[in-house]
């Protein structure tokens, strides 16, 4: 409107962050609006909470081959994957990459008392995305048949127990828990996945 007049405009900036148009016509000064010049943050991804020190659960089906170790059956299982889990959970490659599950045991239903151990992780590694272990399990007195459960697919997902800091971000229509600082303390076999890919992929060496 102002240089339709004929006048001229200059934009002047009274503070960090703001700027104001002015309009000179006829000899006069008329001042605009004061305006942000920082664009304004999306809404998306905005964060909503940050919970430090949170106990981490992750769970995976199992899929598998078929071998006899000398002490136990050994199979082969993804722990976990990078990426957003089932149940809406962010879990990225940095962390995985950080764990040493070697020698850490494994348990049913994430019951630790000394006689629901019913075997011990041999190695782990990563495989693109997807964080890998390797275990020796054994039948116990508490669990007799647990060898032969997993064999007939009755036992078919595993799940991580550990800590680690989630914060909550809003993506579009979704609420994600974004988890680091993860620290992967037990693997556990249970009935239910939270995440199609935690599966055996191999009995046997």
């Amino acid at each position: 409107m102002c240089v339709k007049k004929g006048g001229k405009v200059r934009t002047m900036k009274p503070k960090e962050g703001k700027m104001i148009h002015i309009c000179m016509l006829g000899g006069k000064t008329y001042k605009g609006e004061v305006k942000d010049t920082k664009k304004k943050e999306s809404k998306e991804n905005e964060v909503l909470e940050i919970k430090e020190n949170q106990e981490i659960e992750f769970t995976e089906a199992l899929s598998f081959s078929e071998t006899e170790a000398t002490n136990g059956l050994e199979v082969t299982y993804t722990v976990a994957e990078a990426g957003i889990s089932n149940n809406n959970r962010r879990y990225f490659s940095k962390d995985l990459e950080s764990q040493s599950l070697k020698g850490l045991k494994m348990f049913m239903d994430h019951t630790y008392e000394a006689d629901n151990a019913i075997g011990k992780i041999t190695d782990s590694w990563m495989e693109g995305r997807r964080l890998k272990a390797k275990a020796i399990i054994k039948n116990s007195a508490k669990h007799p048949d647990v060898v032969e459960m997993i064999r007939d697919g009755r036992i078919d997902s595993v799940s991580i127990g550990g800590k680690g800091d989630i914060r909550v971000v809003k993506e579009k229509d979704n609420t994600i828990e974004e988890v680091s600082n993860l620290q992967i303390r037990e693997v556990s076999f249970v009935g239910i996945p939270g995440v199609a890919r935690a599966k055996i992929t191999k009995i046997g060496g």
